[in-house]
């Protein structure tokens, strides 16, 4: 009877963690820490491509690098250095 919403459930919620990972790990590069200065955007998305497939979800990176490429306006004036950079 709960078979079927319990599994979309728990889907739900590990792809929902998979999107905050990414959320998580672009704030942490690009974000100044008493340990090491904040990362250009363009560097941070270098690093985390790196990343990609073993702790970073393929699917979740291809999704922000999308809207970095196509709603620049989401990270403002942080995008003009990597507009080149996701469109290859």
């Amino acid at each position: 009877m709960f078979g079927g919403s319990s599994v979309l459930l728990a889907r739900t919620a590990e792809f929902c963690a998979r999107i905050v990972l990414v959320a998580d790990a672009l704030d942490a590069l690009t974000t100044d820490r008493p340990y090491w200065r904040a990362r250009p955007l363009a560097a941070a998305l270098v690093e985390m491509r790196e990343h990609t497939g073993k702790q970073l979800c393929p699917t979740v990176m291809a999704a922000l690098e999308r809207v970095l490429r196509e709603q620049p306006q989401v990270v403002g004036r942080r995008l003009q250095a990597v507009t080149a950079l996701c469109a290859a």
